[in-house]
């Protein structure tokens, strides 16, 4: 049960730092993206967050010179000269108009022989509120902009890496949570460990929120 004082209580799902990016295995990337796509149209409202859709094409020791020459010439074609962030990188921040052609142009990397690192990589983010809970959240999620959870995608290696941040606005104690975590596990292609769970407790007079870490969820 919530805790006394506490009116209100979520759960709430957040990798630690280092841990946050889960690559989408056992699919072509291809296929990991339209499965993703599919999540996001089935299960959730969201928001994409125009400002961090940033591409990358990286001119490193790893990859051999032709193929980041050849890349580089394919980015600027598409979406302009671009700018350098460091010696070795040249980068792209795009609008959302531009996102179909950089997922495109990102998962063409699997046309090269796999690199260590790079060249291409392509990251962006939603933010979004469960379909099933699209009405009626109570305060403080009520007041977030742009909705409850996230989720960051990263197209590099020839791969789809995903960094889910979820929140759910029920008890964990309660059957509707287990339910709908259930459902969820079926629905994703990559696993919710269960370590990274927590208790979302907020305090209506303070206006705080701590997290309290759960295991076994």
């Amino acid at each position: 049960m919530p805790d006394a004082g506490n009116l209100f209580e979520a759960v709430s799902y957040q990798a630690p730092k280092g841990q946050s990016h889960i690559k989408v295995r056992g699919m072509p990337v291809r296929a990991a993206w339209a499965h993703m796509q599919g999540f996001l149209e089935t299960w959730t409202e969201a928001t994409l967050l125009d400002h961090a859709i940033g591409l990358t094409v990286e001119d490193t020791m790893w990859v051999p010179a032709d193929i980041c020459d050849v890349c580089i010439g394919e980015a600027q074609a598409l979406f302009g000269l671009g700018t350098p962030p460091d010696p070795q990188t040249r980068g792209w921040t795009l609008p959302p108009d531009r996102l179909a052609d950089a997922i495109e142009f990102a998962m063409s990397d699997v046309r090269w022989p796999r690199q260590k690192i790079g060249p291409i990589r392509l990251h962006f983010a939603y933010r979004f509120n469960w379909r099933k809970w699209r009405d009626g959240l109570p305060p403080p999620l009520s007041t977030w902009r742009h909705g409850i959870s996230s989720i960051g995608f990263c197209f590099t290696g020839r791969a789809l890496a995903v960094s889910p941040g979820f929140t759910f606005p029920v008890p964990y104690e309660s059957e509707e949570f287990r339910r709908f975590l259930a459902d969820l596990r079926a629905a994703l292609p990559f696993d919710l460990k269960p370590n990274h769970f927590s208790r979302m407790l907020v305090n209506t007079r303070s206006g705080g929120i701590r997290h309290r870490r759960l295991s076994g969820v």
